[in-house]
């Protein structure tokens, strides 16, 4: 029963590391395409008045 449970931890607290593992991989992708959309816009718009002169 004891070895049971401490089993149960051993295996919760995994999968509290992988879920903060997750959120921060989350965090990290949201906070790249947050920064990357406005940069992309940006070139877009640079190489569009680029073809127009």
């Amino acid at each position: 029963m004891d070895k049971f449970k401490k089993i149960q931890i051993i295996q919760f607290q995994r999968r509290q590391v992988v879920h903060k593992k997750m959120k921060a991989m989350e965090r990290l992708v949201c906070y790249v395409v947050i920064c990357r959309k406005p940069i992309q816009m940006m070139e877009a718009r640079v190489q569009s008045m680029g073809s127009i002169n």
